[in-house]
């Protein structure tokens, strides 16, 4: 979809997701599936049983 200097591009970014929840959540696996080079997850939140079902994290 992006091309390969798109795709280059993604393989050298860097996140910083802020607060992983649902929606940081499929983010972060989208990126992932699209091959982000490298990935920060910053969140002090204690997992509750209600956070496994909508997030894979």
């Amino acid at each position: 979809i992006w091309g390969e200097q798109g795709q280059e591009a993604l393989e050298k970014a860097s996140v910083c997701l802020l607060k992983c929840g649902p929606t940081g959540s499929e983010t972060l696996k989208n990126l992932v599936l699209g091959g982000i080079g490298s990935i920060t997850v910053v969140d002090g939140s204690k997992v509750e049983v209600g956070d496994l079902g909508n997030n894979f994290m």
